[in-house]
């Protein structure tokens, strides 16, 4: 996963004008977030799940870029990938 996890990451970030710290929360500081991104560190099933519910709960920020790209991610609990965030 690593590195091509953080490109996404990071590109679906800023696809909605988000910030690191505004994608932050207590299951994911912002310095891990960014080690995340460039692809130092790789996410805990429990840290995708809590990316993608904050990338899907989150208002856009103010330099939101347009619709996200469909975002595929390998399911940790049937090992197939998933079209979109939802369903993690």
């Amino acid at each position: 996963m690593g590195i091509e996890f953080g490109r996404r990451l990071r590109a679906q970030r800023i696809v909605r004008g988000l910030e690191q710290a505004d994608l932050a929360g207590p299951a994911c500081p912002a310095r891990y977030l960014a080690l995340l991104e460039t692809g130092r560190l790789e996410p805990t099933p429990e840290v995708i799940r809590h990316l993608a519910d904050r990338l899907l709960s989150v208002p856009p920020g103010p330099h939101q870029r347009g619709a996200p790209e469909p975002w595929p991610i390998r399911d940790s609990s049937s090992g197939a990938f998933a079209d979109r965030l939802p369903g993690l």
